[in-house]
């Protein structure tokens, strides 16, 4: 047998909804080291957003969702934390998919404490050599190298976020059609400015129910609701010390806009259903692709919430206004999902280049982004730039361009889905308005595994 290995001076985050087996995970590993224990996805995002976990202990079933919707986060959690999933109804094919979202190994209920150790510790092992890699690509990486393109446009944007960025306090409004990178933009900013050792929180404020926004953003305290058992932060209270960006800031509602430009002028807040002030060293990076100014004078925007998110306005140029970058950034997308894939990229000829340039990119550099992907998976280039553009490629012929049937259609909207969620099964699903079974059957029987 083994010599159990006992990991120390690592920080634990326990995600397991049953207590006697959450208090003995926190006892048993309590003694060498700082051990959190959190009994629902809900509470494990904010402290896994907020709090830099060497490893993540995550039971599979959670009264509020599955485990592994963790998984598809831990690219924004700070440090490396290394997750390991635990279950008490494994299956061999759960377990090849959680390891492929990110997962580093899979244990079975019960387990013995012994073979948790040997688990944990060479998850410790992987975390702190994944902490030392990342380390030196902040080193020798720029987040701007993100930023796809060599055009006028493009290099004069990474100027400017250079320059903004090193003002850690200054808000920015970043504008633009949908598509062009408002979010690469905002991680630039937050990665090369002083805060980039704290975290950055993304809050889509169109995804979030009018009904609920005020108490995801500001959180709530015991008592608010009905339901509001216990207090609770919201979004500006987790990104303390770092960036919160607030993405889609026009879609917030007129009640919401009043109280964040409280927080922009004072640096405070009040929970819903509460009386303190709390204060929050945040810098604010707000992004949208509505005319804020036709906004405010259809009374639909807060004036003053406007000139004082609009300290430094980034206008970011559509892929149409930057032609010089389309082909760079093509190649750029084909070669990544290649490689994220393990598929060979279909390469373009100078025929599809032509048409790339011709096509007007609506979507811009996401619709060309997920353009890039079903080409990938599917290797089809010239009908999947036909469907694009809406012109028929010369090699082609009036029936091969006839109308797609339903199936046909249905297929390449749920890839299309699919890829625009990133992969997430759940968003997809939600997205779609169709359950995730039904969602997983689909993929796999279109031969796209994770």
């Amino acid at each position: 047998m083994e010599k159990t290995v006992t990991c120390t001076n690592a920080t634990i985050l326990v995600v397991e909804d049953d207590s006697i087996i959450g208090q003995s995970l926190v006892d048993h590993f309590a003694e060498h080291n700082q051990v959190h224990w959190r009994k629902d996805i809900a509470t494990a995002r904010e402290a896994i957003l907020v709090e830099a976990y060497d490893i993540l202990l995550l039971d599979m079933h959670l009264p509020d969702g599955e485990g592994v919707d963790l998984l598809a986060m831990l690219h924004e959690a700070p440090g490396s934390p290394q997750a390991i999933i635990m279950t008490a109804f494994p299956e061999h094919q759960m377990a090849v998919r959680t390891i492929k979202m990110g997962a580093v190994d899979y244990l079975e209920k019960p387990f013995d404490l012994e073979d948790l150790d040997l688990v944990v510790s060479k998850a410790i092992h992987q975390a702190y050599q994944s902490q030392h890699t990342q380390l030196q690509q902040r080193t020798q990486h720029s987040p701007l190298d993100k930023i796809v393109g060599t055009s006028a446009e493009i290099t004069s944007l990474k100027q400017i976020i250079t320059t903004v960025a090193a003002s850690p306090d200054t808000t920015v409004l970043v504008t633009g059609e949908t598509g062009t990178g408002k979010e690469l933009v905002a991680q630039a900013i937050h990665k090369l400015s002083p805060r980039s050792d704290r975290t950055m929180v993304r809050v889509n404020c169109a995804a979030l129910p009018p009904s609920l926004i005020e108490a995801e953003l500001f959180g709530y305290e015991k008592g608010a609701y009905t339901d509001a058992k216990r207090s609770r932060k919201g979004y500006v209270e987790m990104a303390a010390g770092g960036t919160l960006f607030l993405d889609e800031v026009g879609e917030l509602p007129l009640e919401t806009q009043s109280k964040l430009l409280r927080l922009l002028e004072d640096k405070t807040f009040t929970k819903v259903g509460g009386e303190k002030e709390i204060s929050v060293n945040a810098r604010v990076v707000a992004a949208t692709n509505r005319d804020l100014e036709t906004m405010m004078e259809e009374r639909t925007f807060r004036s003053d919430l406007y000139f004082r998110l609009n300290v430094i306005q980034i206008a970011l140029p559509s892929l149409k206004q930057r032609p010089d970058d389309i082909e760079p950034l093509l190649r750029y997308y084909l070669a990544h999902y290649a490689q994220r894939l393990g598929k060979e990229a279909p390469v373009p000829d100078e025929g599809i280049i032509r048409q790339a340039l011709a096509y007007h990119w609506p979507g811009n550099v996401r619709e060309l982004r997920n353009f890039t992907e079903r080409t990938v998976l599917l290797g089809e280039f010239p009908s999947l730039l036909a469907n694009a553009t809406g012109s028929i490629p010369a090699t082609e012929t009036p029936r091969q361009h006839q109308l797609k049937t339903l199936a046909e259609l249905e297929r390449e909207h749920i890839i299309a889905s699919y890829s625009q969620m990133e992969r997430n099964k759940t968003r997809t699903a939600a997205a779609l308005g169709i359950n995730r079974l039904t969602l997983r059957k689909k993929l796999e029987e279109y031969g796209i595994r994770d």
